[in-house]
């Protein structure tokens, strides 16, 4: 990481007053006050942290419970591997096509694939099945992540970047242990597919509410 980061030749940018000026904590609110759009990105990312991210925490559990995999490790460590063959997909798709007319549908189609992927892992009971379910998972949600945060990225001003990113950074870290704890509390409650499907209707229910509330939005500055 470090070697690339060094040969990484990007041009300077001189500094402007505003990034002259000291930091302030609320900059970053700030800034996203005036930007509704990315407020609700935000909002979107947090909810596919609570809800579909926890889905590494339950793969044990749904290897060794509902689908009675080896119980030597080789079903947990097959699933997480499928899991990762569809995350560098999705890195390599996003890196190969991403552009500014494509990021919607990146973020449509991370969370829409997400959602069916987590349903379909509620009612799997089949290792192959459930294999082809974790690489279609692992594809929406790194592409939905990558996407979300290049688009954050690019939203903010040189002088807000930094703090901008920092509240992603705190939205994504924050969401994701609770949905970890929550899911597996819930799983030893009601069992994995039941917190798989109620996973797969949070991510629905939350971009329907998002997607409702920027509709409003442009509705009412239109």
């Amino acid at each position: 990481m470090l070697a690339a980061l060094w040969c990484m030749d990007v041009p300077g940018v001189a500094p402007t007053h505003a990034c002259l000026k000291k930091p302030s904590f609320f900059d970053g609110f700030h800034h996203l006050g005036d930007r509704p759009g990315l407020v609700l990105l935000l909002v979107l990312t947090g909810a596919m942290s609570l809800f579909a991210w926890p889905i590494l925490s339950l793969l044990p559990a749904l290897a060794d419970q509902t689908l009675h995999a080896r119980e030597d490790g080789s079903g947990y460590g097959t699933l997480l591997c499928s899991f990762g063959v569809g995350a560098l997909l999705a890195a390599l798709l996003v890196a190969s096509f991403g552009s500014l007319t494509r990021r919607r549908w990146f973020l449509g189609a991370g969370v829409v694939v997400s959602a069916v992927a987590l349903l379909g892992l509620a009612v799997a009971r089949e290792l192959p099945s459930a294999l082809v379910l974790c690489t279609v998972l692992g594809s929406g949600l790194i592409q939905f992540n990558a996407t979300s945060q290049a688009v954050t990225q690019l939203s903010a001003t040189d002088a807000n970047r930094g703090s901008v990113m920092g509240i992603w950074s705190m939205v994504v870290s924050g969401a994701m242990p609770l949905g970890n704890l929550l899911a597996g509390s819930a799983a030893d409650s009601w069992g994995v597919p039941v917190v798989l499907s109620l996973q797969g209707c949070g991510v629905v229910g939350a971009s329907a509410l998002v997607l409702g509330l920027a509709l409003a939005i442009r509705a009412r500055t239109e």
